[in-house]
């Protein structure tokens, strides 16, 4: 039996054993009223518990196509020419202040960035003078260039995430083997569309800068085209289970997510390579896998073609419906399930007390 069904059959009867102890009638409209009430609480609160645990974030890819600067108006109501107003006299007396409303005119500007992904905000003023229409451009807005590369985060439902050890089991001793390793996951968005996600792990990497401006490159057409993120992760360690200490702790990276780990104990020497994503496309993650680890050492533009290559040519995007079947086993946290029945019980317990006080319906007869 699910937690929900348990949590039903703790709530449900209340206002029932409560009609055996108050001396009142509680009719059945009064327990209807009362369980809906109850129920409704604790599922909001039950329910929300689960939205938190599948709530995620992916990172979209594309590039800037365009930017605007828009001029506009509006009106903002404010209370003004206010006066007291009195009615009655002595005790009986009272006063209240009473206002009108006027419209004050704002005029607002506001510079925008479009991009294969959707509109970036990048700056905007409001005034309350035409005078903000002659203001300069700001240096962000300046900077914009078509065609460049950009970021942002989307969420999206991810149970995987919500029932972890479905998919990747949690291995102690490789969690301990890697630790002070592992990175934390890049979804951080700088500078309004910016990321980077190509990670140095005490690897000597001394261009990352443009690693990550090469492969915002790289994935601005592949994002649109194939739904497609990747993540390069430069590690020093000789030991390619790496990767299966990484999919634990990242769950697998993100649905659209192509994670690329290259050990490096010689910078630049290659070591050893590994792909992980959640495509059912193998043979992509084998091939790039050999193809890189065939270069010997490393190489940014090589790594940049080879990516493209295999990305565009048997990459495929795994949906989400994949894993619906997973819903069933999700479950809120502990602490969620609690506040859910102390929420529903004290509601039972108050609306009971208070139709057995009130009596709002009318119902004014005693127990016989």
């Amino acid at each position: 039996m699910s937690t929900w069904m348990l949590l039903m059959l703790f709530i449900l009867p209340i206002p029932w054993v409560a009609k055996l102890f108050w001396p009142r009638e509680i009719t059945l409209m009064e327990i209807g009223c009362t369980t809906i009430v109850a129920v409704l609480l604790a599922s909001i609160v039950y329910f929300l518990g689960i939205a938190g645990k599948t709530h995620d974030v992916e990172v979209w890819n594309g590039e800037i196509t365009g930017k605007t600067r828009v001029h506009g108006t509006y009106e903002q109501p404010y209370s003004c020419n206010c006066r007291q107003t009195c009615s009655g006299s002595g005790k009986n007396r009272s006063c209240s202040e009473t206002c009108d409303t006027c419209y004050e005119t704002h005029y607002t500007v506001h510079w925008n960035a479009q991009s294969t992904i959707g509109e970036f905000g990048i700056d905007s003023l409001d005034r309350t003078s035409r005078s903000v229409y002659m203001s300069l451009d700001p240096q962000r807005y300046v900077n914009v260039r078509i065609g460049e590369p950009c970021s942002r985060t989307s969420a999206f439902t991810n149970y995987v995430k919500a029932v972890p050890d479905s998919l990747f089991h949690a291995n102690p001793l490789l969690a301990q083997k890697f630790a002070g390793l592992i990175p934390e996951y890049p979804s951080n968005i700088y500078d309004i569309y910016r990321i980077n996600r190509v990670l140095a792990v005490n690897v000597p990497v001394t261009d990352i800068g443009a690693w990550n401006n090469d492969l915002g490159i790289t994935l601005r057409k592949l994002g649109p085209q194939k739904q497609a993120n990747a993540v390069i992760i430069f590690v020093n360690t000789p030991d390619r289970n790496y990767i299966n200490a990484l999919e634990s702790a990242w769950l697998g990276g993100k649905k659209n997510d192509i994670i690329i780990a290259v050990g490096v104990t010689q910078w630049p020497h290659i070591d050893w390579v590994e792909v992980s994503s959640w495509t059912k496309q193998e043979l992509f993650k084998v091939q790039l896998r050999d193809d890189l680890q065939a270069l010997g050492d490393v190489d940014r533009a090589q790594f940049m073609a080879l990516i493209n290559k295999h990305t565009t040519e048997t990459f495929v995007r795994r949906p989400m419906r994949d894993f619906e079947y997973l819903a069933d086993e999700i479950e809120p946290a502990l602490w969620v399930i609690i506040l859910a029945t102390v929420l529903g019980v004290l509601a039972s317990l108050g609306l009971s007390y208070w139709f057995y006080r009130e009596d709002p319906f009318g119902s004014n007869y005693n127990w016989r």
